[in-house]
């Protein structure tokens, strides 16, 4: 049998306004931006910074060219 783990979620929103304190290791989500806090057992979430921010990542569904910084694009090419 597999073991299920649920992540508490909610909206940006609604974090703010609940501004819980998250069990240590405990993760919240917010649903509506793709942020993730981890929770420390002190601290209330409005005074966490965000583990995860998916909103700077490349998705596989985004399309189109891809601008790399000249420095980072010069590594790639001659290594």
């Amino acid at each position: 049998m597999a073991d299920i783990i649920q992540i508490r979620r909610d909206t940006a929103a609604n974090w703010a306004g609940a501004d819980p304190i998250l069990a240590q290791g405990e993760l919240g989500l917010e649903t509506d931006t793709d942020k993730i806090k981890v929770g420390d057992g002190l601290t209330p979430w409005a005074s966490l910074g965000y583990l995860i921010d998916a909103g700077g990542y490349v998705t596989a569904d985004q399309v189109g060219p891809l601008a790399v910084p000249s420095a980072i694009a010069m590594a790639l090419i001659f290594g």
